[in-house]
């Protein structure tokens, strides 16, 4: 059963019960890309990482959908993978049996990262693409990094792959 059915038979189930089905958590509004179409765009870096919550207080958070039922997740941001406790909120949520999924723009997919995710599989890893080229991605983004993240994209389907990467 692929995750859309997966959820969809959930959503079904629960749609009555006032369960907490699903949780979205922007971990951080920081973001290593500079887009201009996004409502990001408008704050530094320094400006979110005054107001970022600690990862406790996700955690907290986390916990608390889970009382009420919450079965499937998503990390996001600015890019979630900035947050220096992304690892260890997104281990609590495995630990809570909540299926995740991890809302990125690529960039932060380093061997490291992706040896992490291959050791603790998301549900999903849904990178977003902004052009098909360097140039592309320079003119939307202020970063020339299309070339790399279609690396990183390839890199783990040579070996073992979460359950879906969804590319958008």
């Amino acid at each position: 059963m692929n995750p859309t059915q997966i959820r969809t038979q959930y959503v079904r189930r629960f749609k009555d019960s006032g369960a907490a089905l699903a949780g979205l958590f922007e971990l951080t509004g920081r973001c290593n890309l500079d887009c201009k179409m996004c409502y990001v765009h408008t704050k530094s870096n320094a400006d979110f990482l005054k107001t970022e919550r600690s990862g406790d207080w996700w955690i907290q958070q986390i916990d608390a959908a889970c009382d009420k039922g919450m079965l499937f997740a998503t990390l996001s941001g600015g890019e979630c993978l900035l947050h220096p406790d992304f690892r260890r909120i997104y281990l609590h949520l495995l630990e809570k049996r909540v299926y995740t999924q991890i809302n990125t723009n690529g960039l932060l997919l380093t061997e490291d990262n992706i040896e992490f995710l291959k050791q603790n599989r998301p549900f999903e890893l849904q990178v977003t693409l902004y052009g098909a080229s360097n140039d592309a991605y320079k003119e939307v983004t202020g970063v020339p990094a299309f070339e790399y993240i279609e690396a990183a994209i390839l890199r783990p389907a040579k070996t073992t792959r979460p359950h879906a990467i969804i590319i958008m």
